[in-house]
């Protein structure tokens, strides 16, 4: 059987800044659907009503906020991720990548079959975070010390399709001459 010519499928290239926001997206689902299973362990909902939290013990409010903290970070790095530059954003993705790893695996020993699937799927993502912020695209540097930015992909659609006439007697008078481009 052969291959028709022209029918590759269309694809576009993802910067690294969506796929890393996707990412933590990701491990927020498995994250809260984790937790949201682990509810129906036995004894659990018991264990809430008389104020305990498994593993941590007593629901102080150290426990409360501490486990908030863990939660938020990984919401919030899916906005930073992309709103913050570059250089800020691949070392926080590097650091809090490797710290949510390394607490995911921490909490995974003696847990029950779906948290550890859950927990292995998380380990993966934010291991891939940690990949893909630390091979980073790099770009030349211009020596404005500013980097090119391809204005071509980027925007070519926001360039007029006609450029206006520059010379204004030429304007005025209704003649189709149109401006010559002057290179610098």
């Amino acid at each position: 059987m052969t291959k028709k010519a022209g029918t590759a499928l269309d694809d576009i290239k993802v910067h690294v800044k969506f796929k890393i926001s996707a990412l933590w997206a990701s491990v927020m689902f498995c994250y809260i659907y984790g937790d949201y299973f682990w509810l129906y362990a036995p004894g659990k909902l018991q264990g809430m009503l008389e104020g305990k939290m498994v593993p941590l013990g007593q629901a102080t409010q150290g426990v409360l906020l501490f486990t908030s903290v863990s939660m938020a970070i990984p919401a919030v790095m899916i906005f930073l991720s992309l709103a913050l530059k570059a250089s800020p954003s691949r070392w926080a993705n590097i650091i809090l990548g490797v710290v949510y790893t390394a607490f995911v695996l921490i909490t995974m020993p003696g847990a029950w079959a779906f948290y550890i699937f859950l927990g292995s799927v998380d380990v993966i993502l934010t291991t891939l975070i940690v990949w893909h912020a630390w091979n980073w695209p790099r770009q030349e540097a211009t020596s404005k010390g500013e980097h090119d930015v391809p204005t071509a992909r980027v925007a070519s659609f926001l360039r007029p399709a006609i450029r206006p006439h520059t010379d204004t007697q030429s304007c005025r008078s209704g003649s189709p001459k149109p401006a010559q481009d002057a290179k610098a």
